[in-house]
């Protein structure tokens, strides 16, 4: 449990499969630390709106479900990261080499070390930056502000979230070493 108190938030957004049952084992076996919520098929931000209202801790670490810890201590990275200076986190996403295996995904590879590789620790990554995909930050500085649910479709719903937050003066950072892979 690393020492740190903290919570684990899943939506299953309408899967048609079997993951209701798998997280209500998890719940069952881990109730202090597992939440399992079940939600109609609303799509990602919706999904996340039922995450931020499950989550009972003051930090938030959003991480999306194709996104696999690589940092033992990615949780406390973030952490630290919060107590030393509160904002949004951004972690250190990388994609592995067998994860691209057509030319367009070696390209987007490229692309996303690119542009990270070079990043310093804390590095401000401006009103577009905002990725939750692994994101932290504390519950507060949200406020009333929740996902657009009418972005149901893939994506755009987190940069919309993260241009609101850059307007009222939310800045992103980039945190170094914070490996995650996608």
């Amino acid at each position: 449990d690393h020492g740190v108190d903290y919570q684990i938030v899943v939506v299953d957004d309408g899967s048609p499969d079997g993951t209701p049952e798998v997280l209500t084992e998890l719940q069952s076996r881990h109730p202090r630390v597992v939440t399992a919520v079940r939600v109609p098929n609303g799509g990602l931000a919706a999904a996340r709106n039922a995450a931020i209202e499950a989550a009972t801790g003051e930090v938030l670490l959003f991480s999306d479900d194709d996104m696999v810890p690589v940092s033992t201590d990615l949780l406390e990275r973030h952490l630290r990261a919060q107590a030393e200076r509160p904002g949004a986190w951004v972690s250190h996403l990388q994609v592995p080499d067998e994860c691209a295996r057509t030319p367009f995904q070696a390209y987007w590879r490229r692309r996303l070390h690119g542009g990270t590789d070079r990043l310093s620790d804390g590095a401000e990554l401006g009103y577009a930056g905002f990725w939750f995909a692994s994101l932290s930050l504390p519950k507060a500085l949200l406020g009333a502000r929740r996902f657009d649910a009418s972005f149901r479709g893939y994506g755009w719903e987190e940069h919309e979230m993260g241009y609101r937050l850059h307007l009222a003066g939310v800045r992103a950072r980039f945190l170094r070493g914070a490996y995650l892979e996608h």
